[in-house]
């Protein structure tokens, strides 16, 4: 392999890695910011204060991210997705683990929501007694 090649092949990886840190920390801060989390394996919603959301929706060889008018494309390829609800009716999410491959690679990007204590009483009050 020449220099020229190398050079190519490392300028591609490097967007590759810059894609996939852009999508974990944008993803981690939305989740951190939202006050609640709603969806399953192929789509999730993402509530905040004053009724706005952000949609996250999960097509295999992309990420797409709505908020508003705006629309994020991430170009990585989501290989397997799973969700866990903290209410038994499947409504709120607790954690997401998501399983994005690149290249050779797989690497498990696992979240996990942490709701108010006042909502915590709203979804379970029968669990989250004192």
């Amino acid at each position: 392999m020449n220099l020229n090649q190398y050079y190519l092949d490392f300028k591609e990886k490097g967007k590759m890695d810059s894609e996939l840190l852009m999508l974990v920390s944008t993803f981690r801060s939305d989740m951190d910011k939202s006050y609640e989390v709603h969806g399953d394996n192929s789509d999730l919603t993402l509530v905040f204060e004053a009724g706005k959301t952000i949609n996250y929706s999960f097509e295999g060889n992309f990420v797409i991210r709505t908020k508003s008018e705006v629309t994020d494309t991430f170009y990585n390829k989501v290989q397997e997705i799973e969700v866990n609800y903290l209410d038994n009716e499947n409504k709120y999410v607790n954690d997401i683990l998501i399983n994005i491959k690149q290249g050779e690679f797989v690497f498990p990007l696992h979240i996990t929501k942490e709701y108010s204590r006042d909502l915590l009483f709203y979804i379970d009050p029968i669990n989250n007694e004192h």
